[in-house]
């Protein structure tokens, strides 16, 4: 019998043991429009794109985004 979990790094602690299933990057998308160009690179097929924190948050902080729901 094996108990096991998949989790956050952030939520592992002592007592636990972990092992990476894999490396993943979680994307907030907007519209590949011209409105948006400025706020950060473009799709590209390296998968270089900036950090949230490091976009232009300007245009961003307008988007109607749907609010939390418990």
């Amino acid at each position: 019998m094996a108990e096991v979990g998949v989790l956050f790094q952030y939520l592992l602690k002592k007592g636990l043991n972990a092992y990476p299933l894999f490396k993943e990057r979680y994307l907030f998308a907007v519209p590949d429009t011209q409105y948006f160009a400025d706020v950060g690179e473009r799709y590209n097929s390296e998968g270089c794109y900036p950090r949230f924190q490091d976009a232009n948050f300007d245009k961003l902080s307008k988007l109607p985004l749907l609010p939390r729901v418990p």
